[in-house]
């Protein structure tokens, strides 16, 4: 069908302009955060670190550990070391195995850490009444003395890493952790993570 021309104006003789209609612009749609192989990335960090367990769990452990190193420079426990020594105040007299499922490691380091301690001084290690081939570990009066003047100091390391959060975001973070590892404390074996080789 032949196109019809736009007709003249009759007052000026001017040739009247085809109206054309406006194009509807398209809805903006909002921005999706970040992502990385399909994670979306934290935007509260200067190094690019993906919302996921296990790259969070990472960073949060470095961050422990620097801190801890920093305020407990000088004193003699180690971060586990300080864990075995207050996990056997707490429980008095407990054999290798339950006190390595007490402070979450493997046999292997739970028999380093209390032959560090031994040698120094802070445990000992006594017959099992029962199984004559079994030891319990105890803190000796000197180990007490040493947990106790390191105490202040971790105290200064939770503060440290707490610091952004209120007392009831803190309680609410503690909750939720405790949460998520009681839902998944069938993998809470000690190596139970480590990747096997294939022989």
């Amino acid at each position: 069908m032949p196109k019809t021309a736009p007709k003249n104006d009759l007052v000026t003789g001017d040739r009247a302009k085809p109206v054309v209609k406006a194009r509807a612009k398209p809805v903006a749609r909002p921005k999706p955060g970040p992502m990385h192989s399909g994670l979306k990335m934290s935007t509260l960090v200067h190094i690019p670190l993906p919302r996921a367990p296990m790259p969070m769990a990472r960073r949060f452990m470095q961050i422990t550990a620097a801190i801890w190193a920093e305020a407990c420079a000088g004193e003699s426990m180690t971060s586990l070391e300080f864990g075995t020594v207050g996990a056997l105040q707490r429980e008095p007299n407990l054999d290798q195995i339950s006190l390595a499922e007490r402070i979450g490691v493997d046999r292997t380091n739970i028999g380093l850490i209390i032959d560090g301690l031994e040698k120094r001084g802070l445990v000992e290690r006594t017959v099992h009444p029962d199984d004559r081939r079994a030891r319990l570990i105890r803190v000796t009066p000197d180990g007490v003395a040493a947990h106790a003047r390191q105490a202040p100091k971790t105290a200064i390391v939770r503060e440290k890493i707490f610091a952004p959060l209120t007392a009831e975001e803190r309680e609410t973070f503690y909750d939720l952790l405790e949460r998520i590892i009681a839902a998944n404390e069938q993998y809470s074996i000690p190596g139970a993570g480590r990747r096997r080789r294939s022989e």
